[in-house]
């Protein structure tokens, strides 16, 4: 059975590549709004304008206060 994920919001961080990107590819298919957190500003774009609308990027690093 496929999650739905309508009308929820996922914060996710480490989005840009690898385990992240997969999560946040797969929770768009769900149907959720994605806020997309990476240190990677270029690798974040690149997957917002894979994803679309539903997507919001913020390039940061959480590592660092």
């Amino acid at each position: 059975m496929k999650p739905n994920l309508n009308d929820k919001t996922a914060l996710i961080s480490g989005a840009a590549q690898g385990i992240g990107r997969a999560i946040a590819i797969k929770f768009h298919e769900a149907g959720a709004r994605l806020i997309l957190v990476d240190n990677s500003k270029e690798k974040l774009d690149q997957l917002v304008a894979e994803i679309g609308p539903d997507a919001v990027a913020c390039a940061v690093d959480i590592s660092n206060e």
